[in-house]
């Protein structure tokens, strides 16, 4: 017997979802789980949902509530925060927009600061856009390499939310 797909009918059906805190609750009780009890669980950074027998980011699930069909590219948490699923604060985004909402240094990066890196005495701002690495400046202190950084990005990434 085949799966019925998930449709926001379906969805909507299964479970309640509050567009001001981002919480999915179930409608009912089913395997298990009792009406009224939250769904899903952290995993990865994000909360993962089974609804239906598919299992599925709440903010893809969210979209799915709100717009009625699920999004055809990546989704992107506008403040970074995957648990933070808030209608308002998820956009549907291509690869480029979502990877230019990074907010945060990667581990890797010895400064700790998003954007700068030092040579020597000083502290270089880059920033990649147009498939190229652009260099924004040469600073005393990484507070001002950062600053400006963030000034090129806000100029530059379509995605950028900081």
């Amino acid at each position: 017997m085949a799966r019925e797909p998930l449709t926001a009918e379906l969805l909507r059906e299964l479970l309640n979802y509050n567009p001001a805190s981002g919480v999915f609750t179930r409608r009912k009780a089913c395997n298990g789980h009792r009406a009224g009890e939250v769904a899903g669980w952290t995993e990865h950074g994000y909360v993962r949902v089974v609804v239906a027998g598919v299992k599925l980011y709440a903010h893809q699930l969210a979209w799915l509530y709100m717009t009625g069909s699920l999004p055809r590219n990546k989704m992107d948490h506008l403040d970074g925060n995957g648990l933070n699923n808030k209608f308002s604060n998820i956009r549907e985004a291509t690869d480029v927009v979502n990877a230019q909402n990074i907010r945060a240094a990667q581990k890797n990066n010895q400064l700790g600061v998003l954007g700068v890196y030092r040579k020597r005495d000083r502290f270089i701002a880059r920033i990649y856009f147009d498939g190229e690495q652009k260099i924004v400046g040469r600073f005393d202190t990484p507070e001002e390499a950062h600053a400006a950084y963030v000034a090129a990005k806000r100029r530059h990434h379509e995605g950028c939310t900081i």
